[in-house]
């Protein structure tokens, strides 16, 4: 077992003990995740901040800890997703430390996420290729509503990692918004956004950012009145 967890709360998912209603918060979100875990005799400190939370377990004489910011947009609430989480990282994984700021990186956990999967991770025990196929399912998840006052088409990133010391290869696709639909568009592949921008100019979509793996924006064209709604 890797925790004092009974096994069948270890193989809970997450998202089950943090299920929004009409009411609730992001303070009482965390507080709901709080109470999961004090209620089954694990110590646990919550510290908020201006728009997120730190969140420290006592586990085995161990301290484990994790951010927790609530979702970009609003409508992914209606997917069950009600926070974002984010660990130390060293070379963009997971390190094992407890966190001393917040995150630069943050990704939505999948439904199937399990408080084991959430241990492991905050004891740094999830590989490149694990931890980047996470982030890449967060990426496409992050992106699959309507986004008003944003550009009508980006590119993703998203990245292939199987090793510790290589930031791995990484490619685009192309997203859209119109008349209240998201469309994602495979690309060929590239490892350069301006090469990427130029296939989907081929699909008379103008983008000038794309966004990375790890949540952040990046503008990489200078952007024009036409991409944007």
């Amino acid at each position: 077992m890797t925790n004092s967890l009974a096994a069948d709360e270890v193989t809970s998912t997450l998202l089950s003990h943090v299920l929004p209603d009409e009411s609730s918060t992001f303070r009482t979100i965390v507080e709901a995740l709080q109470q999961f875990f004090t209620s089954n005799d694990l110590h646990c400190a919550v510290e908020f901040f201006d728009d997120w939370a730190c969140v420290t377990l006592a586990a085995h004489d161990t301290l484990l800890s994790f951010a927790v910011i609530p979702p970009e947009e609003p409508e992914l609430l209606n997917f069950g997703r009600a926070i974002r989480l984010g660990v130390e990282l060293s070379f963009g994984l997971p390190s094992g430390e407890c966190l001393n700021e917040k995150p630069d990186t943050f990704f939505y956990p999948p439904s199937g996420f399990t408080i084991g999967d959430l241990f492991e991770l905050c004891r740094g025990r999830v590989g490149p290729t694990e931890f980047t196929e996470l982030l890449n399912a967060s990426n496409r998840f992050a992106m699959s509503s309507v986004r008003m006052k944003f550009p009508q088409s980006i590119l993703l990133m998203f990245v292939s990692r199987d090793e510790v010391f290589n930031a791995g290869e990484r490619r685009f696709e192309l997203w859209t918004q119109s008349d209240g639909k998201v469309l994602i568009h495979r690309l060929k592949n590239t490892n350069d956004p301006h090469r990427a921008a130029l296939q989907a100019n081929e699909l008379g979509y103008w983008p000038t950012i794309y966004r990375c793996i790890s949540g952040n924006f990046v503008a990489f064209k200078s952007t024009h009145a036409a991409a944007f709604l």
